[in-house]
């Protein structure tokens, strides 16, 4: 998966694999403003296997939301619990979150 974040947000790729090193990997961020101030731009590349969990947040959720993450859960549950627990309040909020299910071969 090739990847990158613009500003102040957050993106998380939570491994399935207990045993997979790191655990846990992050977004390479860069700052400026999608639209005004833009900097060269450089994506990170990164494997993603089968049950691995995508979470991407913007500034609107605090940081540390990754506390509130049960891998278990179903996408959409540990959305809105980031959602319930991490908005701020003062700014608009996004959260995403994904769970890669593998390719499938027929």
């Amino acid at each position: 998966m090739s990847w990158l974040g613009v500003g102040n947000v957050a993106g998380l790729l939570l491994r399935a694999d207990t045993r997979a090193t790191p655990a846990c990997e992050s977004a390479m961020l860069r700052g400026g403003v999608v639209g005004y101030q833009l900097p060269a731009l450089r994506a990170g590349v990164v494997a993603v296997s089968a049950g691995d969990l995508l979470i991407m947040a913007s500034d609107g959720i605090r940081d540390g939301f990754e506390q509130y993450v049960i891998a278990a859960d179903k996408p959409q549950q540990i959305a809105d619990r980031i959602m319930s627990q991490c908005f701020k309040g003062t700014d608009d909020a996004l959260t995403l979150v994904a769970r890669y299910l593998g390719t499938r071969h027929e």
